[in-house]
């Protein structure tokens, strides 16, 4: 093959959001439409919300597979692996890793009056509650204590992934948080609000549910 022929067929389509820049270690590995992608975010966030965010960078990451993220926002860069099954699974996983660049900026914002920490914390002790009266003996369910810890834990995440299971945990705590993952950390708290309230567009479910996140939310946009 021929340099040419070999820059002809390699060449991507270079795609932008904002002034954002997709940028490809690896190309997808299922069909998806960028455009769409692209149109989606511009229209519903604000490009202030982008700042510092220098690329979107695609492709096959080893150190993302060893913690089994899909995306992770990192020194400006959200990473994406490739292997996206549709345009949904990826605007979901864009749009969280923009509430983390988010988190970044809005932090004294978010976080100075204590009150969201308080209510991750509550929704902590209620799942700890809750799992002790369904506790079947199918997991060992870790001190209390365990479940007081703001940051990422990755002996916490693996006990709700693998002991616990997503599907249960799913179950277990439809009218505590909007999905389990929020659970994770206090900063997966935020940035799942902030993908739920720009993928599904249902600020009344979030207010209700999770009121100081839906107020922090909206005060971050109101900033913006």
């Amino acid at each position: 093959m021929t340099l040419i022929n070999y820059i002809k067929e390699n060449q991507l389509k270079q795609y932008y959001i904002y002034n954002v820049p997709f940028v490809f270690k690896n190309k997808f590995t299922h069909d998806i439409d960028l455009n769409n992608v692209a149109t989606y975010i511009e229209r519903h966030l604000p490009s202030c919300f982008l700042n510092g965010i220098d690329e979107i960078m695609i492709g096959s990451f080893d150190f993302m597979k060893k913690r089994s993220v899909n995306a992770l926002f990192k020194d400006g860069i959200i990473y994406v692996q490739n292997d996206c099954q549709n345009e949904k699974d990826l605007l979901d996983d864009l749009i969280h890793e923009i509430g983390h660049r988010c988190e970044e900026m809005f932090s004294q914002e978010i976080y100075s009056d204590g009150k969201l920490e308080d209510e991750f914390l509550n929704k902590r002790i209620m799942l700890y509650r809750i799992l002790k009266e369904k506790n079947n003996g199918s997991f060992q369910l870790i001190p209390l204590n365990g479940f007081a810890n703001l940051e990422y834990d990755p002996q916490f995440d693996l006990f709700l992934f693998k002991q616990v299971g997503y599907d249960f945990l799913n179950i277990l705590t439809a009218n505590v948080v909007l999905s389990p993952y929020a659970l994770t950390s206090i900063s997966d708290y935020w940035a799942n609000g902030f993908e739920k309230l720009y993928i599904e567009k249902n600020p009344q479910e979030i207010e209700k549910m999770c009121p100081v996140l839906f107020e922090k939310l909206d005060s971050v946009l109101n900033i913006c």
